[in-house]
């Protein structure tokens, strides 16, 4: 019932320029309303690997991020 009221109106969004995927969101809910799952199926990455690909998303979230700060301006 709590999650029902929590997520039925519509009103609770993820921003996505801020999300980073931690999942701390899970565990702070009350109300067991807020769930993560994998959009796609994926293998472990090695670290030289993964710093371009942790660069790249940290440049692609903060261009989203000054693009919405332009736009209410």
């Amino acid at each position: 019932m709590e999650t029902s009221r929590c997520l039925g109106c519509g009103a609770a969004r993820v921003d996505e320029n801020i999300c980073i995927g931690c999942g701390l969101c899970t565990t702070r809910c009350h109300f067991d309303a807020i769930s993560l799952s994998r959009d796609h199926d994926a293998f472990g990455a090695t670290y030289e690997q993964l710093v371009p690909a942790v660069l790249k998303e940290v440049g692609r979230k903060t261009g989203r991020s000054l693009i919405s700060k332009l736009k209410k301006d």
